[in-house]
């Protein structure tokens, strides 16, 4: 069983990377510009805190990590000046 990837939205800098119970493990990046982008529920990350990232590089892989994860999936979020915003408004998915 493969795990799918998990790839960097923008160049950056990771944040924080670490566990906790509810997302499991989560990765978060800071971009320019006040943009952060949030990854949970991840197997794992390939990325530590500190390192930087270029946008579409491989950061993780999807788990299903946290007690708020039911399946295998990614929970992300893109947040800019600390408001969450409609990541389908800026990604082509």
């Amino acid at each position: 069983n493969k795990l799918e990837k998990i790839y960097a939205v923008l160049e950056g800098s990771v944040l924080m990377c670490g566990k906790n119970i509810e997302l499991g493990n989560f990765l978060i990046i800071s971009h320019p510009e006040n943009i952060i982008s949030i990854y949970a529920h991840a197997d794992s990350f390939i990325k530590n805190t500190n390192d930087n990232v270029l946008g579409g590089e491989v950061i993780g892989f999807v788990g299903n990590t946290g007690t708020l994860s039911n399946g295998t999936h990614l929970h992300f979020e893109l947040q800019h000046n600390n408001i969450n915003i409609n990541p389908k408004k800026y990604i082509l998915f």
